[in-house]
């Protein structure tokens, strides 16, 4: 015997997005409750620790990856004008890699130890590799 579901999502658009939305994103939470046992048993606290520092400041440079063009792309009427935006992002998001390699190149080991991180140091090269 099936369960029917389809009686318990609302009839309109607007909160039916709303709770596709709500019900992806309480879905990944629960994902993440569900596998944190399992990454505790596998990584030690200053892995996370690592892992942390690395999702910091990767986040600082992902805010000025493209200077978030990436929001205006479905807004122009013109799909030639869109492209162009697409370009853009996408120059500027290989720029900003470029300068990020050549920033851990030149000082990464001075930020592990600024950060009073040594062993980040061994991680560095793959702040690169994350903004891209």
């Amino acid at each position: 015997m099936a369960i029917d579901f389809s009686a318990l999502v609302p009839e309109g658009k607007f909160l039916r997005s709303v709770l596709t939305l709500a019900g992806g994103t309480t879905s990944a939470q629960l994902l993440t409750v569900l596998a944190a046992p399992l990454l505790t048993r596998l990584y030690t606290p200053e892995e996370f620790g690592l892992l942390a520092i690395y999702a910091s400041i990767l986040a600082l440079i992902a805010v000025v990856a493209t200077f978030r063009y990436e929001i205006a792309i479905p807004l122009p009427d013109n799909d030639q004008f869109a492209a162009n935006i697409v370009g853009l992002s996408f120059f500027i998001l290989l720029a900003i890699t470029f300068l990020t390699a050549i920033a851990v190149a030149g000082f990464g080991d001075s930020l592990a130890m600024k950060l009073n991180v040594p062993s980040f140091s061994n991680y560095n090269w793959l702040l690169p590799v994350g903004v891209f």
